[in-house]
């Protein structure tokens, strides 16, 4: 095994334990599921990159059509929660940004994970805080361990590229 792939296993272990404590939570704010996953991929996408992504761009991160992604991005949009704008240099390219209002409903939702998603009890303190210290520790390093990849909750990007 690499690390990329041991940094996938944990991705994937993580968001089957996480799933379901979201899932009772994004309700309440007034959006899917769906939605939810969508609007934090592309925050995730814009923070790694530092500017909001194109379309294109999110389509391949996303692995879904363009056309699918676009009726989407316009659900989102009548909500006041993403908006897509043409690129400065090349006004063919469309890039899509998450909205204050998005952004403070994921900052919403991760407050209240924080509230619901405990670690488990049968987790020692000192190994939680363990586990925790490592995977922060990987997340602030950009992903330098994995590559020059960046791991996210949603995915692991290098250059912006999701490559898991």
């Amino acid at each position: 095994m690499t690390i990329l792939s041991d940094v996938a296993q944990l991705q994937r272990k993580l968001q089957q334990l996480l799933r379901p404590h979201v899932a009772e939570v994004v309700p309440g704010h007034g959006i899917t599921m769906d939605q939810y996953e969508l609007l934090a991929q592309i925050y995730d996408v814009s923070v790694a990159e530092g500017r909001a992504p194109t379309m294109g761009q999110m389509a391949d991160v996303l692995a879904v059509p363009c056309n699918t992604l676009t009726r989407q991005v316009e659900r989102l949009e009548k909500l006041d929660l993403l908006q897509r704008t043409k690129d400065r240099l090349d006004r063919r390219v469309i890039r899509v940004m998450v909205m204050s209002k998005a952004k403070a409903i994921l900052e919403a939702i991760d407050h209240d994970l924080n509230h619901v998603a405990e670690p488990a009890p049968e987790w020692r303190p000192d190994v939680y805080q363990s586990v925790l210290r490592s995977l922060l520790e990987l997340s602030n390093t950009g992903g330098d361990a994995v590559a020059g990849s960046r791991p996210t909750l949603h995915g692991v990007y290098r250059n912006g590229d999701r490559i898991y």
